[in-house]
């Protein structure tokens, strides 16, 4: 799953540097803003990441300006399940907005949401609470994991037939669920440390970061049996594992 998912973001960012070379990227800015009528100057795309069985998950908003990743204004927002009172990933949705764009309430021209319509509305409602009216609209991935489509608010398919367009959004989405991806597991990398899972002989980073990604948090770990461990780590380490775990 993890080799698949490499692959696809491998094979979009060699394709999106080869249009780059002959088409840079305020070009492929100004492009969009052509096909959508909206000013694409400075784009907020919107994207959660968390695993069932949790009690957390990571909030982030990855922002373009004037075709370019802006690092700088990157942010990232924790958020508790226990606090949620709806659907898991529209709530998520509903908060990373409403607190991005409290910070930043005038900065942004355009916003993405890594999702659908529903994950749209739950933008376009933290913009109603705030007093914002800023063009959202939606990018759908495959069952690849993949960009598939791009939709508006009221959930119509724009079609996209610049390929450079469809990189760049290809782009932004693979570049959004990183960053999502990297917070979320800084967090189950300190669950692991606090409950001295390091502590086991056996246990470094790189063996960490399988079990992450195979059991995508400590919660699920915690639950796993002895053999879901075996399938990841040796018979000894599974065992250290197992009766750590089952102590907590």
């Amino acid at each position: 799953m993890q080799i698949a998912l490499q692959n696809a973001e491998n094979d979009v960012e060699r394709k999106y540097k080869d249009f780059l070379e002959e088409n840079n990227k305020l070009s492929v800015q100004e492009k969009l803003s052509s096909l959508l009528k909206i000013d694409c100057s400075k784009i907020v795309i919107f994207d959660n990441s968390f695993f069932a069985n949790t009690n957390s998950a990571v909030g982030v908003a990855c922002v373009y300006q004037n075709g370019e990743p802006n690092k700088k204004m990157y942010r990232h927002y924790y958020h508790s399940i226990n606090t949620l009172t709806r659907n898991a990933d529209v709530e998520y949705m509903f908060q990373t907005a409403l607190k991005f764009l409290k910070s930043y309430p005038d900065f942004s021209t355009l916003i993405f949401a890594d999702g659908n319509i529903l994950q749209i509305n739950e933008i376009l409602k933290a913009q109603k609470l705030l007093g914002l009216s800023i063009p959202v609209y939606g990018l759908i991935k495959n069952d690849q994991h993949q960009t598939k489509t791009l939709i508006d608010q009221n959930g119509n398919e724009i079609l996209i037939e610049e390929k450079e367009i469809f990189f760049f959004l290809a782009r932004m989405q693979e570049e959004v669920d990183r960053f999502a991806k990297k917070w979320y597991f800084k967090k189950e990398y300190q669950y692991m440390i606090e409950n001295d899972v390091l502590t086991i002989k056996g246990i470094g980073k790189k063996t960490l970061e399988n079990l992450l990604n195979y059991f995508g948090s400590y919660a699920n770990i915690q639950d796993a049996t002895l053999q879901e461990l075996k399938k990841v780590v040796n018979e000894k380490v599974a065992i250290q594992i197992f009766n750590m775990t089952k102590k907590v």
